[in-house]
Formats: C-alpha cells, sequence, structure tokens
C-alpha cells in the first residue's frame, strides 16, 4: 500500500487497471501534455521537445490502452507539430529530421 500512495505511476496504473472505464480521461492527460510542448496559442511557453511528447505516448502506451484510444494519442503530436509549423511558419531542419525519424 506504500508503493501505491508513494508513487504516482504505480497509483495511475492499478487506479487504470481497477476501473478501465476511466481510459478516455486519461488519454486526455496525456494528450494535453503533448499539446503543451507544441502550443500555439503560447508559443512561448511552448517547449517543442518531442522527447516529452513521445514519452508521454510511451507511457500512455505502458497502460495497455485499447488500440483506438493509444492511437487517438499518437495522432495528437503529429497533429500539434504540424499546426506548429503551419502557423509559425518554417522549423529548423533538426525539427524535421527528429519528427520524420
Amino acid at each position: 500500500m506504500d508503493l501505491y500512495d508513494k508513487n504516482k505511476a504505480v497509483k495511475e496504473f492499478y487506479d487504470f487497471y481497477l476501473n478501465p472505464r476511466n481510459e478516455k480521461e486519461l488519454a486526455e492527460k496525456y494528450k494535453k501534455l503533448i499539446i503543451k510542448e507544441f502550443d500555439v496559442a503560447r508559443p512561448e511557453r511552448s517547449g517543442l521537445k518531442f522527447s516529452v511528447a513521445k514519452r508521454a505516448i510511451a507511457d500512455f502506451r505502458d497502460l495497455q490502452p485499447s488500440p483506438e484510444v493509444l492511437a487517438d494519442v499518437m495522432l495528437t503530436l503529429p497533429e500539434c507539430a504540424c499546426k506548429f509549423t503551419y502557423i509559425y511558419a518554417d522549423m529548423e531542419e533538426a525539427f524535421y529530421n527528429y519528427y520524420s525519424g
């Protein structure tokens, strides 16, 4: 029980498996993490770090959600990255290299 109380990742894992109906709520949490990295409303606060966005996807994938919900979370990254580049013009070459590979 101590591990459950002290470790946020363990708590989230067990909460998800004990109550899988909150899958979409949990997906929204991870989508918000990705959107925050490519925030078009506040570009000065955007981290533009693919590593943070990919880590959010990997953490969500570890919970083993349904394929449809996982795909929805995964598609958030290219949607946000494309929207950011569309609004704020061309990015550095490293941005595209990381995105494509």
